[in-house]
């Protein structure tokens, strides 16, 4: 792992993207130009059972996971767990028969939709979460939108992601917002390997 990038602590544990639920049907369907990607709601903690049944349909679904460390008294324990509680993503076209086998599907509560239908997140948003998971990144979701600088990370594994610059007291943050959701994914960097975009 890059120095640049820590770990981010919490009480009783520690937080690290490990992967993403994703197959190979995911690769085949982005070449389709009217496929965009979706926020699913799932009921608690059923996020993984939708995931798997969604594949299992067919369906290209992402569910990013990080891994936490949690320790009881008695011992130390790692866990995978969403990054997002309650959602991940489907990769469909909402006019087709795929956003009914979606909505229907078992513990699903919704596809989140404002007004006008179903809100799709950029691509690039997705995809530049998949990379810092791939990467091992250490990330973490929190409520909220944050403002701050532009900028793209110049170099390292997580070069040519860009978002915002955030400094907290001493740690420094490139944020990337799914407004959607109201939540930002904050993942460490060192302030030399950034630079405004």
């Amino acid at each position: 792992m890059n120095d640049s990038y820590s770990i981010i602590s919490a009480p009783n544990k520690t937080v690290q993207g490990i992967h993403s639920r994703q197959d190979k049907h995911c690769d085949k369907e982005s070449l389709q130009a009217n496929l965009k990607w979706y926020v699913v709601q799932t009921y608690s903690c059923r996020e993984k059972v939708v995931d798997k049944l969604l594949k299992d349909q067919g369906i290209c679904s992402f569910l990013p996971l990080i891994t936490e460390k949690h320790r009881w008294s008695d011992r130390l324990k790692t866990i995978h767990i969403p990054l997002f509680p309650n959602y991940l993503f489907v990769h469909i076209d909402v006019k087709g028969d795929d956003y009914y086998k979606v909505s229907y599907s078992h513990s699903v509560c919704r596809i989140l939709r404002d007004q006008t239908g179903p809100i799709s997140v950029f691509d690039y948003q997705i995809t530049d979460i998949k990379r810092m998971i791939d990467n091992k990144s250490i990330l973490k979701a929190v409520r909220g939108l944050y403002r701050g600088q532009r900028v793209i990370i110049k170099s390292g594994p997580l070069k040519g992601i860009t978002g915002e610059y955030i400094q907290t007291q001493n740690e420094r943050y490139l944020a990337i917002h799914i407004s959607i959701l109201g939540q930002t994914v904050l993942v460490k960097v060192n302030h030399f390997d950034v630079q405004p975009d």
